[in-house]
């Protein structure tokens, strides 16, 4: 795009705002109607989102919400969210406070029950699925041992010898 391109884009966005104040990065994208990517629309907002004059926060919590109902890793989380076209100082607020109450743990052990059930797995084969499963969802490997070894452990105690 040219110069002249890039002025005109600034001037539609901000005449977009001057209508829809506080709109998200998605309104503007729609309400502009144009045929670029949004990777090329993005450094366009960039100042907008300094001024906080696009708030994409109930967009970046419905995708948050998605994900953890999802049982997602942090990793996946943090990836998916900072590569969407969502305001990046309202993507770095979210993942802070998502990370100080993130229990690994506790969301690694729903996922494998999600994907494959409470019980231990069957055999070598089954174990190395759950684990590259898990750790391809974000899941940290010390976590996803720990949750084989509680379901290893929880299957011994249901089924005495």
């Amino acid at each position: 795009m040219g110069k002249l391109n890039d002025a005109q884009l600034q001037h539609r966005i901000e005449h977009i705002l001057e209508r829809h104040p506080n709109a998200s990065s998605l309104v503007v994208r729609q309400r502009l109607m144009s045929n670029l990517k949004p990777s090329h629309i993005y450094p366009h907002l960039v100042p907008f989102y300094e001024q906080y004059r696009i708030d994409d926060s109930a967009d970046i919590q419905r995708e948050l919400k998605k994900m953890m109902s999802m049982h997602l890793g942090l990793s996946i989380i943090a990836q998916t969210l900072s590569t969407g076209c969502f305001n990046y100082r309202q993507v770095e607020k979210a993942l802070l406070e998502l990370t100080a109450d993130f229990d690994h743990l506790a969301q690694a052990q729903r996922c494998k029950e999600l994907r494959f059930g409470h019980g231990a797995p069957t055999d070598e084969h089954h174990q190395s699925q759950i684990v590259m499963t898990l750790q391809r969802l974000g899941h940290r490997l010390p976590d996803i041992w720990q949750v084989l070894r509680q379901a290893t452990e929880s299957n011994k105690i249901a089924k005495p010898r």
